[in-house]
C-alpha cells in the first residue's frame, strides 16, 4: 500500500515453503489448447494410417503403402511424435524438479516420472527392449517367454511404478492432475488386456454410415490403430496430467515479503 515500503530483513525464516518456485506461467486455457491439439494429432495419425491400408484403387488411399505412417513401426512419423511426447513428459518433471529450491523436499514421484518417460522415449526410438526383455522373460519365468511377458516386463513394470508413485504423491493436494494420470492408465489398458473389444467395435462400424468404408480394412489393421493409437491417445493424457500437476503448483507457490509502517 501507498504507507508501506518493502525492506530487506535479517529475520531468517526457518519454515519454509515445499512449493516449487514456479517460472512457467501456465494457465488454463494454455493447457486446454495444448491438449486439444495432441489430441487432434494423435487422430489424425490414427485415420491417416487406416487410410494408407485401403486398396490401392480407393479414392482415399492417398497414402498407400506408405511405411512411414504405419502406427506398427517405432521407426515412423508416429514414432517419432510418440518418442517426442513422452521427452515432452520427462522435461516437465525435470522442470519441476529444477525449480525446488535447495533443500526443499521433492517428491520421489517427479524423479520416477523423469526416469521412466526418459526411458520409455529411448525405447521407442531404440528397441533395446527386444534385447533385454526378452531374454529377462525366459530367465524370470524360465520357458521362452512371449512377446506379451516381454512387453509386460519392458513396459508394464515402469508404467506400474509410474502410477503408483502418482497416486501416492498426488493424492492429497493435486487430485485433478491424478485423474487424469488416472484416465491414462485406463485408456492404456484398454488396448493390451481387452484387444477383443477390436472385432465387436468393428462389427458395429460396419453396420453403421461408415460400413463402406470399414469393410474394406482388415481386422489386423483395425487391432493395429486400436493398439498404437491407445498408445499415442495415453501419452497425450499423461502429458496433460503433468502439465496440470505444474499449474497446481504454480497456484499454490508461497512468497514473502516484509514491510514496515513509514
Amino acid at each position: 500500500s501507498s504507507n508501506h515500503t518493502q525492506k530487506k530483513s535479517d529475520v531468517e525464516i526457518v519454515h519454509k515453503h515445499q512449493f516449487a518456485n514456479i517460472q512457467v506461467h501456465l494457465t488454463r486455457q494454455t493447457i486446454s489448447m495444448t491438449t486439444a491439439i495432441l489430441l487432434a494429432t494423435d487422430l489424425l495419425f490414427i485415420a491417416t494410417y487406416l487410410f494408407s491400408e485401403l486398396p490401392k484403387d480407393h479414392s482415399l488411399a492417398l497414402f498407400h503403402g506408405l511405411e512411414i505412417l504405419d502406427l506398427g513401426l517405432a521407426s515412423t512419423l508416429p514414432g517419432a511424435y510418440l518418442s517426442l511426447k513422452f521427452l515432452a513428459g520427462s522435461a516437465t518433471a525435470a522442470l519441476v524438479i529444477y525449480t525446488f529450491e535447495p533443500g526443499e523436499k521433492i517428491s520421489a514421484f517427479w524423479y520416477l516420472a523423469a526416469i521412466v518417460l526418459t526411458y520409455l522415449a529411448i525405447d521407442q526410438m531404440t528397441q533395446f527392449h527386444s534385447v533385454w526383455a526378452h531374454s529377462a522373460a525366459d530367465t524370470l519365468f524360465d520357458v521362452t517367454a512371449s512377446p506379451d511377458r516381454a512387453i509386460l516386463l519392458s513396459h508394464g513394470l515402469p508404467l506400474a511404478i509410474f502410477y503408483v508413485s502418482a497416486i501416492v504423491a498426488l493424492r492429497e493436494q493435486y487430485k485433478r492432475a491424478l485423474c487424469w494420470l488416472l484416465t491414462s492408465a485406463v485408456v492404456l489398458t484398454m488396448g493390451p488386456l481387452w484387444p477383443e473389444i477390436t472385432v465387436p467395435v468393428r462389427n458395429l462400424v460396419i453396420n453403421g454410415p461408415l460400413s463402406s468404408f470399414v469393410e474394406l480394412i482388415s481386422q489386423e489393421t483395425f487391432q493395429t490403430a486400436w493398439l498404437e493409437g491407445l498408445t499415442l491417445i495415453n501419452s497425450t493424457l499423461v502429458i496433460t496430467g503433468l502439465t496440470v500437476a505444474l499449474y497446481e503448483m504454480q497456484k499454490k507457490t508461497i512468497t514473502y515479503a516484509w514491510y514496515y509502517d513509514i
